[in-house]
């Protein structure tokens, strides 16, 4: 006898499985739509007023400063006159502060003359060129 051999049934082919991408890793192509303008919500808006508010007052305020002159500056009573002392052999602060201002307190004219010459301590080399108050006229 001879041997009868039964074809094997057909395999229905399978669908082919679709891939899903993961939206971070899609690639847009220059034909691809432009994505939609960002939207902002109440709160976004009334943040971003704000901020430009602020910013204002900070512009405003920072022009203020910068553009003050300070108070009868085109004046010349506004602005204390100061003369140049060469200290002597024998002077002190007290007796160059005394000269300067007869009438004012010696120690806030000390204060003073230390101020105008960004001086460490109160004392004083001959030869050293000081810048005092002018004395009242």
């Amino acid at each position: 006898m001879a041997a009868i051999t039964i074809p094997a049934p057909a395999r229905a082919a399978r669908p082919a499985t679709r891939r899903t991408v993961a939206p971070a890793a899609r690639v847009q192509h220059a034909s691809a739509p432009a994505p939609a303008p960002v939207r902002l919500t109440r709160r976004g808006r009334r943040l971003v007023r704000t901020g430009v508010v602020v910013l204002a007052l900070l512009v405003v305020l920072a022009v203020s400063l910068l553009g003050r002159t300070p108070a009868g500056a085109g004046s010349d009573a506004a602005v204390p006159a100061t003369v140049q002392v060469i200290v002597q052999p024998g002077d002190t602060l007290w007796s160059i502060a005394k000269g300067a201002a007869p009438g004012d307190d010696v120690r806030a004219t000390i204060e003073r003359i230390a101020t105008l010459n960004n001086l460490d301590s109160k004392s004083v080399v001959p030869g050293q060129t000081l810048v005092v108050p002018a004395p009242a006229r």
